[in-house]
């Protein structure tokens, strides 16, 4: 099983879905012009891999992310969710900053039904 490294750029996040070290990561800006061009080989990678993957904690820490991309996030997790099964292991984990973010967020949430955290700075500090 190989990993997926994107590294980040001013409008796309850096991506770190790392099998063996159990990480599993999409952290920066989120403003691409396409956001298929990102999401795609994450969504891509997941299903080729979820079937060895027994305790998945995705973490999403968005400086900032557009509407888009927000759909981007949407699809993913809806197609991460049809791999819930029952003794796996499933969190979503999104860090925020702002109070409008985890209003954001919770709309994000209330799309799948995989359990999600929204933790905020004050939580990491």
């Amino acid at each position: 099983m190989h990993s997926l490294k994107i590294v980040n750029t001013f409008k796309e996040p850096s991506v770190n879905l790392d099998f063996q070290k159990g990480k599993f990561e999409i952290s920066g800006n989120c403003i691409p012009e396409d956001p298929d061009k990102i999401f795609r080989p994450i969504t891509d990678w997941f299903h080729q891999n979820m079937s060895q993957i027994q305790d998945l904690k995705l973490e999403l820490k968005f400086n900032y992310i557009n509407s888009s991309s927000s759909r981007a996030v949407v699809r993913l997790l809806k197609n991460i969710e049809q791999y819930q099964i029952e003794d796996r292991n499933m969190l979503i984990m999104w860090y925020s900053d702002s109070e409008d973010d985890r209003d954001h967020c919770r709309f994000i949430a209330s799309c799948t039904s995989i359990p999600f955290q929204i933790v905020t700075n004050k939580e990491t500090e």
